[in-house]
Parts: structure tokens; C-alpha cells; sequence
């Protein structure tokens, strides 16, 4: 095993949006990677990634991964994190990834749990979970678009979710680019 000298996201939550943006870039890109491999991480949360102090991201944890379209027997998942495909024991795609980088970047943004199927957060009316607020809604900091792309990831059907990997690092690298060209400005 590696050792890497750093600490979890859990224990080290980002206080600039800007910082969050950059780790998030990199959190999806190892993602992606492994998605162009053809296998899914299915657990990503705070806790599973380490912020190394040389500035390297690293994720850890890969008890869960499987093969995309992997269909699992039982559920498996972290309740605060997990995608409700995860939770109906569907076949998991790359959006089930998708789900849990945005669960875990709800939780940085604005230091609570996303209300997912199975969290404690997770308030039902008539057995629906009700639509949590939005980022920007809990942290005026949250720039417009990136409060969007979170809710976009946290879509319950993940038709409405964004693709894949590329599809968040494109729609990441451009609220970063927005914010640095309005930081530019001022």
C-alpha cells in the first residue's frame, strides 16, 4: 500500500470554493479514468478521498468497485452518499459515480449531508424524499452553476444526471473559468 502523507476530505473540509473546485477536478478525473477502464467506485464520501499535503488528491477505498453494469445482490453504500440505484439494486453506470461525487460535493460546499434515499437527512412525504435546498440556498459563496451541476448530479433518475465524467469536469473546468475571469474583473 501507498502512504500518503495527508489527511481525509472528512477531516480537511475546503473553506474557498475555488479550492473545492480544484479538488473535485481531480476527484472526477480519477473517476473517469477508471470509468474508461471499465469499472465503477460506487462509495465515494468524504472519507474516501485524502488530500495529500504535496497537493496530490488520492481515492481510496475500492472494496466496492465493480464493473460497470454490475447489478449487486445486496446494498452497499454509504447511506449519506449513495445513489438510489444503489439502494433499488439496478445495474450501476457511470452516473452512479456521477451521484456520489455529487453527494460528497454538497456535503463540501455547504458542510451537510445530501438527503439521499437512505440518510438520516433524507426527509419523505407520502415515501418521497423531499427536494433538499440548493447549495447557493445554504452558502451564498456557491457560484449559480456550480450549485446547479450539484443538484444535476443528485438527480434521483439518473436520466436527468449528467452523463459521465467528462460531462462534470467540462461543466467544473467552466464555473472555474467563469469565477477566475469574474475575479479577474474586480
Amino acid at each position: 500500500m501507498e502512504f500518503v502523507d495527508g489527511t481525509s476530505l472528512d477531516k480537511t473540509r475546503p473553506n474557498q470554493i475555488d479550492r473545492t473546485i480544484d479538488i473535485f477536478l481531480k476527484i472526477a478525473d480519477g473517476l473517469r479514468a477508471m470509468h474508461e477502464k471499465g469499472f465503477l467506485h460506487t462509495d465515494i464520501k468524504p472519507n474516501n478521498v485524502l488530500l495529500a499535503f504535496d497537493g496530490t488528491i488520492r481515492i481510496i477505498d475500492f472494496g466496492q468497485c465493480c464493473k460497470i453494469g454490475f447489478q449487486k445482490e445486496r446494498i452497499q453504500g454509504t447511506p449519506d452518499y449513495i445513489a438510489p440505484e444503489q439502494v433499488d439494486r439496478e445495474h450501476l453506470t457511470p452516473q452512479t459515480d456521477v451521484y456520489n461525487l455529487g453527494a460528497t460535493l454538497y456535503w463540501a460546499i455547504t458542510g451537510k449531508a445530501f438527503p439521499t434515499v437512505l440518510s438520516k437527512a433524507g426527509k419523505k412525504v407520502d415515501g418521497q424524499i423531499l427536494t433538499p435546498p440548493s447549495p447557493i440556498e445554504l452558502n451564498a459563496e456557491v457560484p449559480p452553476g456550480l450549485s446547479k451541476l450539484v443538484m444535476d448530479c443528485c438527480e434521483h433518475d439518473r436520466k436527468h444526471r449528467p452523463r459521465n465524467m467528462k460531462e462534470v469536469i467540462y461543466r467544473l473546468e467552466l464555473i472555474q473559468h467563469v469565477m477566475t475571469h469574474v475575479r479577474g474583473k474586480k
